[in-house]
């Protein structure tokens, strides 16, 4: 029953955006900004060119790449272990043409954990955790699918 599994993976692909995506924005944010400005609302100003910042700042996020090991008994994610004993199950599901791992634990204190996992992986890590916890067939959540794809 003992296995082991390694990868190296980004932590999100970048993309890049269409010039489309940018003139919308652009308006959106614009827009707003002139609104602000007529009706004095200075605070509502401040916000918008905040946004302005995060979505034209080109390098606002660095790429990391995240090393996983996982065990019969555990879970690294680069330097932090945690025991797969603490989780009650997993799903695997695809979003966005890429895989991802995702890890229940028992107690609403321990938080979840969502790794992308490779294309290659897949079938192996899915039959070696059944063989510890149920496999959940739930998508998922909306919030993640969301976030997901938020900036995409």
């Amino acid at each position: 029953m003992n296995f082991r599994h390694y990868w190296a993976t980004l932590d999100y692909i970048p993309e890049d955006k269409s010039i489309f995506w940018y003139f919308l924005w652009g308006i959106l944010l614009g827009g707003s900004l002139v609104y602000a400005i007529f009706t004095f609302n200075f605070l509502f100003a401040v916000v918008i060119i905040i946004g302005f910042i995060f979505v034209f700042h080109p390098d606002f996020r660095k790429l990391k790449s995240i090393k996983v090991e996982l065990t019969d008994e555990y879970i690294k994610i680069d330097d932090n272990e945690f025991k797969l004993n603490d989780y009650y199950t997993f799903s695997i599901h695809k979003i966005n043409e890429r895989n991802f791992l995702e890890l229940y634990p028992k107690s609403f204190f321990k938080k979840e954990i969502h790794l992308p996992l490779p294309e290659d992986l897949v079938e192996q890590v899915r039959e070696d955790l059944k063989k510890i916890m149920p496999e959940s067939k739930e998508e998922p959540s909306l919030l993640t699918f969301i976030f997901r794809n938020l900036w995409r």
